[in-house]
């Protein structure tokens, strides 16, 4: 009879206690949820993480936005809010804001709505943000970006004079020179470079492009012989500018002053300097000219120096014979065993870039009309051939091309450096464009710049597909050990020993041909 009923307790508990846990619990979540509940303090620093994520997810809309906004904002959540209303270009929205928490509003929160004003091209409404109140550093800039985005340099100039000596930093001058060069006023950049103290190498570079721009070439040669004779960077802008008049002389001239490594030494042996492509044969004129190397079954495999000189590079092209383009051989002394007359058709080119040892693949274009054919495979297998006969490595620099990665790594084996790049999978939707898919949910657009997207047709999704394959993207490139016999096989040979490619060139001209541009430039 003494005995305790511990049913009748635990029944007690479930009655009476857990619907105060229960109440407690639903009020603190509530309080968090809600962005208009709650006391100041503590609970607001509580709840503005979640309002600020909620403002990113619904950052597809400003209408959305503004609903989820509170009635007396953080700073954290006005710069979220804020960030919504520069996506979408609303400056009226942005002011609004500002206007209405301006007695609370951080200098970084100023900043970023003049830094809207001049994404919506307003930089006239920028400067009047930054007269009306104290100037900080990051207004200063923020100003300064929408001024030179519209090439307004006299603006640049009242800005900068405004700021105090001790908030101009080396970023504030060379905005203001960007600005000048947009306007293309090399002789004000010029005044306001030598005022400078201490001024960087972007300083001296924007410099020269404000004359580049303003086709004072002569005037952009005298100031890159005072103060950037070391620069290559400098030297391959003013190379590319004489290229664009046709000044061949001045380009020559240029690229004798480029400063230049030491002659490299393999086994002893100094590297000498190649002879021109003199051996090869000559087709065309201008833009259409190319050395023939060789043929691959009924196409034509020719060499063509690259346009940019800055770059440095070589093109190889695959030509077919039965085309439209006219090419006439222009080497009379060399015997070719062609007719007078060769009619040939661009398919598409491979550009290279090679040093002593190693021969850099950029990018393949392929004709539109003759996509879908296999013809990547062979043109990226007859580069390899071509850089294996000459005893050169056929790698990548970081390549962020899905389909040439998708060649490289899926038939030649090609392996991308550790921990560099992304790992995605790409398949072809219903518009024929290239689908791309990230597993682990993170995005993937910034590995890709605009121009990438719009000329490759990329799409990004957020479902799989069942004919998906998965690429490394982004990184370098590496070949396997076995790359002969894979390429072998591409070229269409069982044997492992021979190609059917017929090059009538030996291997020491070989390297030469595709180390002229490069070796010419390094060595003297």
């Amino acid at each position: 009879e003494n005995k305790v009923n511990f049913k009748s307790i635990k029944s007690i508990m479930k009655r009476v206690i857990k619907p105060w846990i229960f109440l407690l619990l639903f009020s603190y979540t509530m309080s968090l949820l809600s962005p208009n509940m709650g006391k100041k303090g503590k609970q607001a620093s509580l709840k503005s993480p979640l309002v600020v994520r909620n403002i990113k997810k619904n950052s597809h809309s400003v209408s959305e936005m503004l609903k989820l906004l509170p009635l007396d904002p953080t700073n954290d959540v006005l710069i979220a809010a804020l960030h919504v209303c520069g996506q979408h270009k609303d400056l009226d929205v942005a002011l609004s804001l500002l206007k209405k928490h301006e007695n609370k509003a951080s200098e970084n929160v100023i900043a970023l709505v003049i830094s809207i004003a001049g994404k919506c091209g307003d930089y006239m409404k920028a400067i009047g943000l930054f007269r009306s109140r104290n100037p900080s550093i990051a207004s200063c800039h923020a100003c300064l970006a929408a001024c030179s985005k519209a090439g307004a340099w006299r603006e640049c100039l009242e800005i900068y004079y405004r700021v105090h000596d001790l908030q101009r930093t080396a970023l504030t001058a060379n905005i203001v020179l960007s600005a000048m060069a947009k306007a293309h006023r090399g002789w004000e950049a010029l005044d306001f470079f030598e005022q400078l103290e201490n001024p960087n190498k972007e300083s001296r570079r924007t410099t020269l492009a404000a004359f580049i721009r303003m086709n004072d070439l002569e005037a952009a040669y005298q100031f890159h012989k005072k103060y950037g004779e070391n620069d290559n960077c400098m030297l391959d802008r003013l190379t590319s500018a004489y290229a664009k008049v046709c000044n061949w002389t001045m380009v020559r001239q240029l690229n004798f002053q480029r400063a230049a490594p030491a002659p490299r030494e393999k086994d002893g042996v100094v590297a000498q300097k190649y002879e021109p492509w003199n051996k090869l044969p000559k087709f065309g004129k201008g833009r259409q000219t190319y050395w023939k190397l060789g043929k691959y079954k009924n196409f034509i495999i020719g060499l063509h120096p690259n346009r940019n000189p800055a770059l440095n590079g070589i093109k190889l092209l695959l030509l077919d014979p039965t085309g439209t383009d006219f090419a006439k051989s222009s080497n009379k002394n060399e015997e070719i065993k062609h007719s007078d007359d060769i009619i040939t058709k661009k398919i598409g080119f491979l550009l290279m870039q090679n040093t002593v040892d190693t021969s850099s693949l950029l990018g393949v274009f392929i004709e539109p009309s003759h996509r879908k054919k296999g013809l990547s495979k062979i043109f990226l297998a007859l580069w390899m051939h071509l850089c294996l006969e000459a005893g050169l490595m056929p790698l990548t620099g970081v390549m962020n091309k899905p389909l040439i990665c998708l060649t490289l790594q899926h038939t030649f084996a090609y392996k991308p450096l550790p921990n560099r790049g992304v790992t995605v999978r790409i398949s072809c939707d219903s518009d024929g464009k290239i689908a791309m898919y990230n597993p682990t949910k993170r995005s993937i657009k910034g590995f890709f710049s605009l121009n990438d997207i719009k000329r490759e047709g990329l799409v990004f999704t957020k479902k799989s597909s069942f004919n998906e394959r998965a690429v490394q993207v982004g990184s370098p490139l590496r070949p396997p050990n076995d790359i002969k016999r894979r390429v072998n096989v591409i070229l269409g040979n069982n044997s492992f020993n021979e190609c059917p490619l017929n090059l009538n060139i030996g291997e020491d001209i070989m390297k030469k041909s595709l180390l002229l541009k490069t070796i010419l430039s390094g060595l003297k």
